[in-house]
Protein backbone atom coordinates (compact mmCIF):
# COMPACT_ATOMS: atom_id res chain seq x y z
CA UNK A 1 0.00 0.00 0.00
CA UNK A 2 1.45 3.58 -0.91
CA UNK A 3 2.66 5.89 1.77
CA UNK A 4 0.55 8.82 1.91
CA UNK A 5 1.08 12.51 3.87
CA UNK A 6 -1.12 14.13 5.38
CA UNK A 7 -1.53 16.80 8.08
CA UNK A 8 -5.01 16.22 8.96
CA UNK A 9 -7.49 13.24 9.40
CA UNK A 10 -11.00 14.37 9.72
CA UNK A 11 -13.97 12.20 9.71
CA UNK A 12 -17.37 13.95 7.46
CA UNK A 13 -20.31 13.75 9.47
CA UNK A 14 -23.40 14.82 7.89
CA UNK A 15 -25.31 17.98 9.68
CA UNK A 16 -26.79 17.61 12.79
CA UNK A 17 -30.59 18.92 13.41
CA UNK A 18 -31.18 21.54 14.83
CA UNK A 19 -32.15 21.22 18.75
CA UNK A 20 -36.33 20.60 18.99
CA UNK A 21 -38.35 23.64 18.69
CA UNK A 22 -35.48 25.41 16.94
CA UNK A 23 -35.19 25.83 13.16
CA UNK A 24 -32.72 27.47 10.94
CA UNK A 25 -33.98 29.88 8.28
CA UNK A 26 -33.85 28.66 4.66
CA UNK A 27 -30.49 28.43 3.68
CA UNK A 28 -29.33 30.05 6.99
CA UNK A 29 -27.41 27.83 8.70
CA UNK A 30 -26.40 28.86 12.77
CA UNK A 31 -22.48 29.13 13.72
CA UNK A 32 -20.84 25.81 14.61
CA UNK A 33 -20.42 26.37 18.48
CA UNK A 34 -17.36 25.45 19.62
CA UNK A 35 -15.18 24.63 23.02
CA UNK A 36 -11.77 24.97 22.97
CA UNK A 37 -9.78 23.38 25.48
CA UNK A 38 -6.23 24.42 25.62
CA UNK A 39 -4.03 25.23 28.47
CA UNK A 40 -1.55 27.47 26.79
CA UNK A 41 -2.58 30.85 27.38
CA UNK A 42 -0.39 31.34 24.29
CA UNK A 43 -1.76 28.83 21.89
CA UNK A 44 -5.39 29.23 22.91
CA UNK A 45 -5.13 32.96 21.50
CA UNK A 46 -3.59 31.98 18.00
CA UNK A 47 -6.16 29.16 17.91
CA UNK A 48 -8.69 32.03 19.21
CA UNK A 49 -7.79 34.31 16.35
CA UNK A 50 -7.69 31.57 12.98
CA UNK A 51 -11.06 30.80 14.64
CA UNK A 52 -12.56 34.06 14.72
CA UNK A 53 -11.21 34.14 10.98
CA UNK A 54 -13.87 31.57 10.45
CA UNK A 55 -17.49 33.23 10.32
CA UNK A 56 -19.83 29.91 10.57
CA UNK A 57 -17.81 29.49 13.85
CA UNK A 58 -18.48 30.92 17.35
CA UNK A 59 -16.07 29.66 20.55
CA UNK A 60 -18.53 29.46 23.33
CA UNK A 61 -15.92 29.15 25.63
CA UNK A 62 -12.36 28.14 26.63
CA UNK A 63 -11.38 25.41 29.49
CA UNK A 64 -7.75 25.05 30.34
CA UNK A 65 -8.12 21.15 31.82
CA UNK A 66 -10.42 17.99 31.44
CA UNK A 67 -11.67 18.30 34.28
CA UNK A 68 -13.44 21.83 33.55
CA UNK A 69 -13.80 20.79 30.20
CA UNK A 70 -15.79 18.07 30.81
CA UNK A 71 -18.18 20.45 32.98
CA UNK A 72 -18.63 22.74 30.33
CA UNK A 73 -19.65 20.43 28.23
CA UNK A 74 -22.30 19.41 30.04
CA UNK A 75 -23.42 22.87 30.49
CA UNK A 76 -22.99 24.39 27.27
CA UNK A 77 -23.46 21.56 24.65
CA UNK A 78 -21.37 22.45 22.13
CA UNK A 79 -21.40 20.98 18.51
CA UNK A 80 -17.40 20.71 18.52
CA UNK A 81 -15.28 20.44 21.43
CA UNK A 82 -11.65 21.23 20.11
CA UNK A 83 -9.77 19.02 22.47
CA UNK A 84 -5.85 19.43 23.36
CA UNK A 85 -4.16 16.23 23.19
CA UNK A 86 -1.33 16.87 26.46
CA UNK A 87 -3.19 18.97 29.04
CA UNK A 88 -2.32 19.30 32.46
CA UNK A 89 -4.94 16.98 34.27
CA UNK A 90 -4.36 13.77 31.46
CA UNK A 91 -4.85 12.97 27.79
CA UNK A 92 -6.66 14.43 25.85
CA UNK A 93 -7.30 11.02 23.36
CA UNK A 94 -8.32 9.11 26.53
CA UNK A 95 -10.76 11.44 27.73
CA UNK A 96 -13.12 11.81 24.57
CA UNK A 97 -15.39 9.12 26.11
CA UNK A 98 -16.01 11.81 29.10
CA UNK A 99 -16.99 14.25 26.64
CA UNK A 100 -19.73 11.91 24.87
CA UNK A 101 -20.98 10.84 28.04
CA UNK A 102 -22.10 14.61 28.82
CA UNK A 103 -22.98 15.10 25.09
CA UNK A 104 -23.82 12.54 23.17
CA UNK A 105 -24.21 15.13 19.95
CA UNK A 106 -20.92 17.03 20.23
CA UNK A 107 -18.08 16.04 17.79
CA UNK A 108 -14.64 15.96 19.56
CA UNK A 109 -11.37 17.32 17.66
CA UNK A 110 -8.20 16.03 18.86
CA UNK A 111 -5.21 19.16 18.11
CA UNK A 112 -1.80 17.53 18.83
CA UNK A 113 1.55 17.72 17.09
CA UNK A 114 1.99 13.88 16.22
CA UNK A 115 1.30 12.95 12.74
CA UNK A 116 1.15 9.46 13.39
CA UNK A 117 -1.29 7.34 12.09
CA UNK A 118 -1.09 5.42 15.36
CA UNK A 119 -2.58 8.42 17.23
CA UNK A 120 -5.23 9.07 14.35
CA UNK A 121 -6.11 5.33 15.43
CA UNK A 122 -6.46 5.87 18.99
CA UNK A 123 -8.89 9.07 18.23
CA UNK A 124 -11.19 7.40 16.13
CA UNK A 125 -11.19 4.09 18.29
CA UNK A 126 -11.84 6.62 21.39
CA UNK A 127 -14.84 7.87 19.41
CA UNK A 128 -13.62 11.12 18.56
CA UNK A 129 -14.58 13.03 15.19
CA UNK A 130 -10.98 13.84 13.89
CA UNK A 131 -7.39 15.02 14.89
CA UNK A 132 -5.94 18.03 13.94
CA UNK A 133 -2.09 18.91 13.83
CA UNK A 134 -1.34 21.97 15.31
CA UNK A 135 0.86 23.13 12.57
CA UNK A 136 -1.69 23.03 10.09
CA UNK A 137 -3.12 26.38 10.64
CA UNK A 138 -4.54 26.86 7.37
CA UNK A 139 -6.88 24.53 7.32
CA UNK A 140 -8.63 25.16 11.01
CA UNK A 141 -11.78 26.39 9.83
CA UNK A 142 -12.44 23.92 7.57
CA UNK A 143 -11.89 21.13 10.46
CA UNK A 144 -13.70 23.02 12.41
CA UNK A 145 -17.11 22.91 9.87
CA UNK A 146 -16.15 19.50 8.86
CA UNK A 147 -17.12 18.07 12.11
CA UNK A 148 -19.46 20.34 12.78
CA UNK A 149 -21.67 20.05 10.24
Amino acid sequence: MPATSSRIVVVRIPVMSPPPGESPSPGDSPPIRLLLVEDHDMVAEALGLALDRTRDVEVVARSASIGAAVADTARLQPDVVLLDRRLPDGDGISAIGRFTAVAPRTRVLVLTGEASSASATRVAEAGGAGRVEVGDASCWGSWVLSAGR
